[in-house]
């Protein structure tokens, strides 16, 4: 299939004073392939498993990187959060959750973030007994634009 598309970034502002618009867009041409992902020499791969002890749940990271040190952004999907590497956390119930880890890797010049989300449910015996669920997605980002 096609791999060069144009992204293109439209921005509106509205001028309260003259009470007129302003657009401006602006486009680039993106090549999915070309280059390939300039991150791969990188490994980066987010990973987790996690345990619980009725609503009170504990994360292991099991991402891989052949940078060091990596940081963390974990999403508890009850609006927790937290940058531990293996952080617990309490769930106000036993209900199923959707939790994502963020990991990122910093290479001197740019960084990277790879992604993988799981759904977990507090209560049970870990990811094997959530019936019909995967090991999780995982997304890479890049470059993390400053």
């Amino acid at each position: 299939g096609p791999t060069l598309f144009q992204a293109c970034l439209t921005v509106w502002a509205w001028d309260l004073f003259t009470q007129d618009t302003c657009f401006a867009t602006s486009c680039q041409l993106v090549d999915l392939v070309g280059q390939g992902d300039p991150f791969d020499s990188l490994g980066l791969v987010a990973d987790f498993t996690w345990m619980s002890q009725g609503t009170v749940v504990m994360f292991e990271d099991l991402s891989q990187s052949a940078v060091q040190p990596l940081s963390y952004f974990w999403e508890f999907g009850d609006g927790g959060l937290s940058t531990d590497p293996d952080p617990a956390h309490t769930y106000p119930d036993t209900a199923s959750y959707q939790v994502c880890l963020w990991v990122g890797a910093w290479t001197g010049t740019d960084s990277c973030f790879a992604v993988s989300c799981q759904l977990v449910s507090p209560g049970s015996n870990g990811p094997q007994a959530v019936a019909g669920m995967g090991s999780g997605t995982t997304l890479k980002v890049w470059p993390n634009p400053t």
